[in-house]
């Protein structure tokens, strides 16, 4: 019996294989697959290595209108490549001023969590205070953000006129 399904494999090769799901993949599908999961995941982690190397630890995982129930808990959350998690005390990225930032985990915790399973269209943003009114849970964070955000316009206003620059809005949305 094994000689003959030796003989058979080597004559038609491998055609395919169920998963441990039950799903039926031809091996065309499933390196397409897998390819694909590869190269995503490889993005990610070239993007989170150029933002620890511009000094930006802090990551901010994106929402999407869809989202499956292992990245659910993780939409709009706040998360660390290196660092400590908890409530701590960073500097802004677009002033001076220091901020209290709620870090509700880290990047290979969500990931083993299942953020950025394969197909997943969650990305991971670097974490700047501007972005702090998207995920204002409630009025009163949501009006301190929206004025901090106002100031920080203000600023970039100020600054784009004094350095005679034109304020590029596209690259401002959030």
């Amino acid at each position: 019996m094994s000689e003959r399904l030796v003989t058979k494999v080597a004559r038609r090769g491998i055609t395919g294989f169920t998963d441990s799901s039950g799903r039926v993949w031809s091996v065309t599908a499933y390196a397409e697959a897998a390819v694909r999961a590869a190269m995503a995941q490889a993005a990610t982690d070239g993007h989170l290595a150029t933002l620890a190397e511009n000094g930006i630890d802090l990551v901010i995982v994106s929402r999407l209108p869809f989202t499956c129930p292992r990245c659910a808990l993780w939409e709009g959350k706040i998360l660390s490549q290196d660092g400590p998690i908890g409530f701590r005390q960073v500097e802004s990225a677009v002033s001076d001023d220091m901020m209290d930032v709620l870090v509700e985990g880290t990047v290979a915790q969500a990931r083993a969590a299942g953020l950025l399973h394969p197909g997943c269209g969650h990305t991971l943003s670097g974490y700047l205070p501007k972005r702090q009114a998207v995920v204002a849970l409630d009025t009163e964070h949501r009006r301190k953000a929206g004025a901090r955000v106002a100031a920080l316009e203000n600023r970039l206003t100020q600054l784009s006129h004094d350095a005679g620059m034109p304020r590029r809005g596209d690259r401002e949305r959030i």
